[in-house]
């Protein structure tokens, strides 16, 4: 059975035991149709694990993802290849990102997009992969930021408080004047 077939049977809404059974197959290779069905309690509710971690839902959702338009960026809504590569794929919805950018942030001018946010969904806004510090200070050590004069003077604010993480007409993606 061919992947996008399967796919479209996954979400073509068949019962859970169907999908399951086409998973099986699937993933095994082993058809289990004719073997005797799991006998299945409903008196006890299922238990979690006691290691198990509440999973943080996404807050934050793609608008053409949560449309289920996936060939806004897909080149078919069942295919996982964009359309056009990089962040020139983005930058069709979000032109205004670079309007007029005299200095542009280097993973943005690079079209790399996806190093800071996610493509579908997630649980920081702007779509970020995580909160927007810590993303800050993957590439920009904050023993280097220590050393600069106006970041001593409120340690506690967010970098984006102060700078643009696309562009700016700033020296330093700055916001405001120093």
């Amino acid at each position: 059975m061919g992947g996008p077939l399967l796919c479209l049977m996954l979400v073509s809404g068949c019962s859970t035991e169907t999908r399951h059974r086409l998973l099986h197959v699937f993933f095994t290779g082993v058809d289990r149709t004719n073997a005797a069905p799991a006998v299945v309690s409903v008196a006890e509710p299922p238990r979690q694990a006691a290691f198990a971690v509440p999973v943080a839902q996404p807050d934050f959702i793609h608008k053409p993802y949560g449309e289920s338009q996936c060939a806004a960026c897909h080149l078919t809504a069942e295919s996982q290849q964009l359309r056009v590569t990089g962040g020139a794929l983005c930058l069709e919805c979000h032109s205004n990102l670079l309007a007029d950018a005299k200095y542009v942030h280097a993973p943005v001018e690079a079209g790399a997009c996806d190093l800071c946010h996610e493509p579908h969904r997630s649980t920081e806004p702007s779509l970020l992969k995580r909160k927007s510090q810590e993303l800050c200070l993957e590439c920009h050590s904050s023993a280097i930021m220590a050393k600069v004069k106006a970041h001593t003077t409120n340690e506690a604010a967010l970098c984006i408080e102060c700078h643009d993480a696309h562009r700016s007409n700033r020296p330093k993606l700055a916001r405001i004047s120093p």
